[in-house]
């Protein structure tokens, strides 16, 4: 294996590791001026990322990690990559999307309505 293959497969493992571990998406990607639902598409999406990359296809590989990695610094005994976290942040996805069939909430209740003079009164 070529040198810059290696160092592209160690980037792409790195990744994945990065975005498989719930807790380091949450401390590196998360604010906490975040809204619990920004926080749950941040998430999802890492999830999603990590899937993608997880397919191998060399498209979508070769894109995110020209997107995200900053710096690869190959030492004698390890590799360092450098991601940079508003880089990846902006690759997750801003929306969740809306499911199909979520366009109205209908909420009922029984209850009868008369009228009394000029008010109109509702009542069980």
């Amino acid at each position: 294996m070529g040198e810059d293959l290696l160092v592209v497969r160690t980037s792409v493992l790195k990744l994945q590791s990065f975005l498989q571990s719930g807790r380091a998406v949450m401390d590196e990607l998360t604010l906490t001026e975040d809204a619990p639902a920004r926080t749950q598409q941040i998430m999802a999406g890492a999830a999603k990322q990590f899937d993608q990359l997880s397919s191998g296809a060399p498209a979508v590989v070769k894109d995110l990690v020209r997107k995200v990695v900053q710096r690869v610094v190959v030492h004698a005994d390890r590799i360092e990559v450098e991601v940079g976290k508003q880089k990846l942040r902006a690759t997750l996805p801003q929306r969740a999307p809306r499911p199909t069939n979520w366009s109205k909430v209908r909420v009922m209740s029984s209850a009868s309505i008369s009228r009394r003079g000029s008010n109109v009164v509702a009542g069980r």
